[in-house]
């Protein structure tokens, strides 16, 4: 049945959005192989900003997502060439990046019935995506090996970064989701979701964790935490539904850190 379902979505799917989210890995594998030279990086931008405003319609309600997460992928392949030494991470963003751009494609062109909750899944990678590229800055060894005093701005101009790009992401969101929420409100939801993610991050890194653990229990809290205020909004928030949220995070929790290299 599922096997049917997808030959059915892909018959349906116009070429040109294949070949677009096809584009997008295609930009971002020749920046790695190039060596991540300058060059690549401003046709990389120019060849994105294209894809990304070729459709018009409501790009504004996406148009901070798609910025973020095509910079996030960027600093996650170039921290990521410099970790490895095998390819095969390095193909899995880039076919991961690639996979999200036609997500967002399919999304502006209507192909899902509920396009709430697809956008949700697209907005919780978007927000993974960035928090791994946060988090990877941080274990980066050219931040490990800076001094005290240029470690610490590094560690603030990224907690500002962090702030920001969490902010933008869930404000997003709530404009897609159609949430009627005042400009001072949503402000201030996003800017205290964004500040408990800052919190979260500093004290996973005293965490056994790894940054895409720690990336990933952040993001879980994140988007849980925006279900749980969309459903309070919807008058759906109740006992069952916290419930189910709890169960899901501290799941997620337990998994996370079984996952993660404990040691005595």
């Amino acid at each position: 049945m599922a096997r049917g379902l997808l030959l059915r979505l892909i018959n349906q799917i116009e070429w040109k959005l294949l070949f677009k989210g096809a584009a997008a890995s295609i930009l971002l594998f020749w920046v790695w192989v190039s060596g991540f030279s300058f060059f690549s990086f401003v046709v990389f931008f120019a060849g994105s900003a294209f894809l990304h405003f070729s459709e018009s319609e409501d790009s504004a309600l996406v148009r901070n997502s798609l910025l973020i997460l095509s910079v996030s992928a960027l600093i996650i392949l170039r921290i990521v060439s410099g970790l490895v030494a095998n390819a095969l991470p390095e193909l899995l963003i880039i076919i991961s990046y690639g996979s999200l751009i036609l997500l967002f494609l399919l999304l502006k062109r209507s192909y899902f019935r509920d396009q709430v909750f697809v956008y949700g899944i697209f907005n919780a990678l978007t927000i993974f995506f960035f928090l791994l590229a946060v988090l990877s800055l941080r274990s980066a060894p050219a931040f490990i090996e800076q001094s005290a005093f240029w470690k610490i701005m590094s560690s603030v101009s990224t907690m500002v970064v962090l702030f920001l790009g969490v902010s933008v992401l869930v404000r997003d969101t709530f404009q897609f989701f159609g949430v009627s929420v005042g400009g001072k409100r949503i402000f201030l939801i996003s800017g205290s979701l964004a500040f408990i993610c800052a919190e979260l991050v500093w004290i996973t890194g005293f965490l056994p964790l790894g940054a895409i653990n720690s990336a990933a229990l952040i993001a879980v809290f994140l988007v849980l935490a925006r279900d749980a205020l969309f459903a309070n909004f919807e008058g759906k928030l109740n006992t069952r539904f916290a419930l189910r949220e709890g169960t899901v995070f501290i799941a997620a929790v337990v998994l996370l850190f079984a996952a993660s290299p404990w040691s005595i």
